[in-house]
């Protein structure tokens, strides 16, 4: 059953990061960042806000192919997932919800799978 824990937890975090690490980067250079900055204004968030969030998704992206920071790293693409469904959401973005609800619940699985683990290793030791 590790393995198969570890195989998936692999998939999940491969599946987060390719999307995370270059969206997070788009947010921060280049045209694509000028757009973000105005699909944030016109949410209603400060302009600077879309430097907050592309270095979280980033830092988060980065954080989940590291061991010790996955979990922290998992928590927060949850946190970032939650605030982007509500954004689209309170907007009415009803067909933008789709990735970060995926991202979020492959999330999820990181941080269930991670539990789980945690409480065999302490039921076996």
């Amino acid at each position: 059953m590790r393995r198969a824990d570890m195989v998936m937890t692999w998939v999940f975090v491969i599946v987060i990061a390719v999307v995370m690490i270059p969206v997070g980067a788009s947010k921060l250079t280049g045209k694509s960042a000028t757009r973000w900055r105005e699909r944030f204004m016109e949410w209603g968030y400060p302009s600077k806000t879309v430097i907050m969030v592309g270095a979280a998704e980033l830092a988060c992206g980065i954080g989940l192919l590291v061991s010790r920071t996955r979990l922290a790293a998992a928590i927060g693409v949850i946190v970032l997932m939650t605030g982007a469904l509500s954004t689209h959401l309170l907007n009415g973005e009803v067909r933008r919800i789709i990735p970060p609800l995926v991202l979020g619940v492959a999330a999820v699985a990181i941080v269930v799978l991670a539990r789980r683990r945690s409480l065999s290793t302490n039921l076996s030791g």
